[in-house]
């Protein structure tokens, strides 16, 4: 997760944030290998081809400037999918007050900061979560490296939560304290637990 949520589209990095990147890759490279070996700088071509499906001529974006790609392997995936489960329960205790059940449900997706460029985003997800934490490490606003949105349904039901790391990735999860009645509603689409709509 370290070396991925350092993964931003940025501009430039500053040569703090080289140095982290670097710092953090060796790392991986040194407990991981297979991980790291398996990162791929994506070509100018594939870069273009990339941005250009998704209505962005050449290689550049406003306020960002030059793309660089990498790709991330299908295990990595998989480990953030697992962090966003544990990150869901917490928050659902935290905002909602409850542990949950054996009988719960939590469903989540992550995105990179590449699906970000797609237009297909859950909005009407977003518009449940109205909630927004200022996030602090003493005096210090944490919102540049990690920042979420949430909302919470009736008594603690359910729960929803944005989440975003940096300029790297984001994830959608939502909690539900009974899996048969996320299943039931699942299927029939029908209001209540507006949550479902994710999924």
């Amino acid at each position: 997760m370290a070396a991925l949520v350092r993964l931003g589209v940025m501009a430039d990095l500053t040569a703090e944030g080289e140095a982290d990147l670097e710092r953090v890759l060796s790392g991986l490279r040194f407990r991981l290998p297979q991980v790291y070996q398996s990162l791929r700088e994506v070509s100018r071509i594939e870069t273009r081809r990339f941005l250009r499906d998704r209505g962005v001529r050449g290689t550049t974006l406003p306020g960002i400037g030059e793309v660089y790609m990498v790709t991330v392997p299908a295990t990595v995936i998989d480990v953030t999918q697992r962090y966003a489960e544990k990150l869901g329960k917490a928050l659902h205790y935290l905002h909602a007050g409850k542990i949950l059940p054996s009988t719960g449900k939590v469903v989540t997706h992550t995105f990179t900061n590449a699906d970000l460029l797609n237009s297909n985003m859950p909005e009407k997800f977003f518009a449940l979560l109205g909630g927004v934490p200022v996030l602090r490490r003493d005096v210090t606003p944490l919102a540049d490296q990690f920042r979420y949105r949430f909302g919470v349904v009736g008594d603690g039901e359910a729960s929803g939560y944005w989440i975003q790391f940096r300029g790297s990735m984001a994830m959608l999860v939502a909690v539900f304290l009974d899996e048969a009645e996320f299943q039931r509603r699942k299927a029939e689409r029908a209001g209540g637990t507006a949550f479902t709509e994710m999924v």
